[in-house]
């Protein structure tokens, strides 16, 4: 500082003039300038030398005796409040402008906004500043695993330390290039991205599909590992002892452990059985992004299954609406063609019904007030069906097998379709992942119309669940069984609106 202000006599006199001094070095001395605090990069990293430097700048400016009017702790509040790291909370307030809600899609996209507004319970809270090197968080859908993982790798990655974060299967690539890119988007990352040391990495692996996997992951993984330190993200994990991908993945966090010194593993799955002794067991239960309306479609079924899946427990905080009725369709009656609804035009058209009800897809009205209408974006089109497929063309572009019935129906009333094929019929795999990381980042206005078990992980404000069988894995299931499968994986991706296709005129829908 002394340097800068040396040519600028007239700067120079008018500090010292200020300031009371009589010679620059006096002056320098009573300023607190920015290399006496931590580095930006790493804020919250307060060193005894910098406490040093402060206490020392705070005598010479503070040479009266202690004030009687304040505690000590209040003068730290006032210090940190001006002196501390500056912070920006965003706090939502429903005392401001009111919104104009009018129509059925304006109250979906309201509620649906208000429910993305997801505040961490206490227990998640504890869980962050406890900061343990391996945990399996477990718990039903909706209870924000993925939330903290995604905080958790932002911690990481400011620290100044490289975040490899993992998809151990096809049907995770979708979610796990969302929590990439949501890391690299963070408002702190991108601020401080040029300080910031460490670095994201995002593998694909196969554990379901090949067994040669597990060892390349330990591996590559290994070789990622900087001073006897490795940082791993694991969404969707699966440690089902009785399966081979679960003994893969318990055999990716053995080795490992073994192997690195010091690794820093948190991962997430719905189930909360067979997790490995290496992590910390965490069960998050309370549901914190779904409208009420549709918990009570999905909290059934996680009891039938809660062997495997613990049961949701009550969070104690109202929700900002209770959200809309379910609407019940029937694949049933004239016009309706095939056996499942992903086969019937007519359930298609019936469908894009529904969705210019909800002004899907339309600008949103003229008043500054009213909540952004719902995009085509916004809605997942979901089904267990293995029949569900986009047209097929040859070569020179000419259909040689046309798009399931439901699709057709869609296109027909006007709404834009991308389907995502199951991955085991993707010829093309590579095209496959882009499509799927295309929906992953909402990169294109269409509706998303595909098996449920490629978006696992991901959420959307409108859900149409279409009933569906697949012809080998379903072939001796209970209807039952299938039933609550397609609740569990395909209704928990719904935040606010869901609609259900089903093949009988009786729904099995608990309201």
């Amino acid at each position: 500082m002394m340097l800068i202000m040396h040519p600028h006599t007239i700067l120079l006199h008018a500090v010292c003039q200020s300031l009371g001094a009589d010679t620059t070095a006096k002056a320098v001395q009573l300023c607190c300038c920015s290399d006496q605090f931590s580095q930006p990069a790493s804020y919250w990293d307060v060193t005894p030398d910098v406490l040093s430097q402060l206490r020392t700048w705070w005598q010479q400016r503070m040479p009266c005796t202690p004030d009687t009017q304040l505690t000590d702790e209040q003068y730290l509040d006032i210090v940190a409040r001006f002196v501390g790291p500056a912070t920006t909370v965003s706090v939502p307030c429903y005392n401001g402008v009111r919104v104009e809600v009018r129509t059925a899609g304006q109250a979906v996209a309201e509620l649906g906004r208000r429910l993305a507004l997801l505040v961490l319970t206490l227990q998640q809270l504890d869980l962050m500043n406890r900061d343990p090197p391996r945990v399996c968080i477990t718990g039903p859908p909706g209870t924000g695993k993925t939330v903290v993982l995604v905080q958790q790798a932002l911690r990481w990655l400011l620290q100044g330390n490289d975040v490899q974060v993992i998809s151990t299967r096809c049907s995770t690539r979708a979610v796990n290039a969302l929590i990439t890119e949501q890391i690299k988007i963070s408002p702190s990352v991108v601020r401080t991205a040029s300080q910031i040391p460490g670095k994201m990495f995002y593998h694909r692996f196969d554990f379901y599909k090949r067994e040669a996997d597990t060892d390349t992951a330990i591996k590559k993984l290994e070789a990622c590992e900087k001073d006897g330190k490795l940082f791993v993200l694991i969404d969707e994990a699966h440690f089902i002892a009785r399966d081979d991908a679960g003994k893969r993945h318990t055999k990716l966090i053995s080795e490992l452990t073994q192997s690195v010194p010091e690794l820093h593993l948190w991962a997430a799955c719905v189930q909360h059985i067979d997790i490995p002794k290496e992590l910390q067991h965490e069960e998050f239960t309370v549901p914190l992004r779904c409208a009420p309306v549709i918990q009570r479609v999905i909290t059934p079924v996680v009891k039938m299954v809660s062997k495997q899946v613990r049961e949701y427990t009550d969070c104690g905080v109202p929700a900002p609406g209770d959200g809309p009725r379910v609407v019940e369709l029937s694949h049933h009656g004239n016009d309706h063609t095939g056996q499942w609804p992903a086969e019937c035009n007519k359930c298609g058209k019936e469908v894009a019904a529904e969705l210019r009800r909800l002004d899907v897809g339309r600008a949103g009205g003229t008043l500054t007030n009213s909540p952004a209408a719902l995009s085509y974006r916004d809605v997942f089109i979901l089904t267990r069906s293995s029949e569900l497929h986009d047209d097929v063309k040859d070569d020179a572009g000419n259909v040689t097998s046309p798009a399931s019935g439901v699709v057709r129906g869609l296109r027909d009333a006007g709404v834009p379709v991308c389907v995502l094929a199951q991955q085991d019929a993707q010829q093309n795999e590579e095209q496959g992942e882009k499509d799927l990381e295309s929906v992953a980042l909402w990169k294109k206005d269409e509706v998303t119309v595909t098996h449920y078990g490629a978006v696992q992980g991901l959420e959307r404000r409108v859900v149409v669940v279409l009933q569906g069988k697949t012809k080998v894995a379903d072939k001796h299931r209970r209807k039952n069984d299938i039933e609550v499968v397609d609740i569990l994986d395909a209704v928990s991706r719904c935040t606010t609106q869901l609609i259900m296709v089903k093949k009988e005129e009786k729904m099995c829908v608990v309201l």
